[in-house]
């Protein structure tokens, strides 16, 4: 139904991943109408971190999640 289109590329040692395209329904979106989302992914406190905003013009900020994974040795 919505396929999107991440550019991958490192900034300040960390992954970033940003949305430089849109598909609903196998149409490309123009840039103007699709959703901004710039990803981050980082290791913070011996823990993996990430951080990922959605954002659409005009309503702004569409959602946002973020969280943390640690390893758990049994």
């Amino acid at each position: 139904m919505a396929t999107n289109i991440f550019r991958v590329s490192v900034e300040d040692g960390t992954p970033r991943l940003d949305l430089i395209g849109f598909r609903f329904l196998g149409v490309p979106l123009p840039s103007a109408l699709r959703p901004y989302c710039h990803a981050r992914e980082y290791e913070g406190d011996g823990c993996y971190v990430f951080d990922v905003p959605v954002d659409l013009w005009p309503f702004g900020r569409i959602i946002r999640y973020t969280g943390r994974m640690e390893r758990i040795d049994d």
